[in-house]
């Protein structure tokens, strides 16, 4: 996603009442334009930061897509590959139960099919809703969509933490694997 100067671009109205609602429970927003379609089109996103993490929203029909991209990083992959095929069995279950942990997310992978764990490049986790300044429970849902979505995203980034050395020279010096696979 190309980043732009604030205030340059126009969100529809769906988009900017996400922005108002996001800002208004204290997360930092961010106007961007999405990468482009293949008819050359960029559309308006909205990046709203949530400790370190990202959480996109973009319109889809009448409603807004909220979703959350994650990056397999290189190194992982690498360290995919190296286990063995029954291994890479065990982590595709566990990757795909923590996947469908919420009946209420959905999910997407980049490439769309893959034989094992190791050529999975990127997931998404994303929920399609409705909202409405006239409907009270609106917010709610929204501000339930932003939560979910990440946390389904943290909980099947933690599958990956088995294959990453989160101690530092001591025990004392324990970093998280999500800040260690994704920064």
């Amino acid at each position: 996603m190309a980043k732009s100067p604030e205030g340059t671009i126009q969100l529809p109205p769906s988009l900017a009442l996400a922005e108002k609602w996001a800002n208004e429970t204290g997360r930092k927003t961010q106007r961007i334009l999405s990468d482009p379609l293949p008819d050359g089109t960029r559309l308006p996103t909205l990046m709203i930061t949530q400790g370190n993490f990202k959480i996109l929203v973009g319109e889809q029909g009448t409603c807004v897509l909220v979703f959350v991209w994650v990056k397999v990083p290189d190194n992982v992959r690498k360290k995919l590959a190296d286990l063995a095929p029954e291994d890479k069995q065990r982590l595709l279950i566990t990757f795909r139960g923590e996947l469908l942990s919420s009946s209420r997310t959905g999910f997407g992978f980049i490439p769309q099919k893959f034989d094992t764990i190791d050529q999975l490049e990127v997931f998404t986790t994303q929920q399609l809703l409705k909202i409405s300044e006239d409907d009270v429970s609106s917010f709610n849902r929204f501000c339930d969509a932003l939560q979910e979505t990440l946390t389904i995203a943290v909980k099947t980034m933690s599958v990956f933490e088995v294959l990453v050395s989160t101690q530092g020279p001591s025990s004392t010096a324990v970093k998280p694997a999500s800040d260690v696979l994704y920064g």
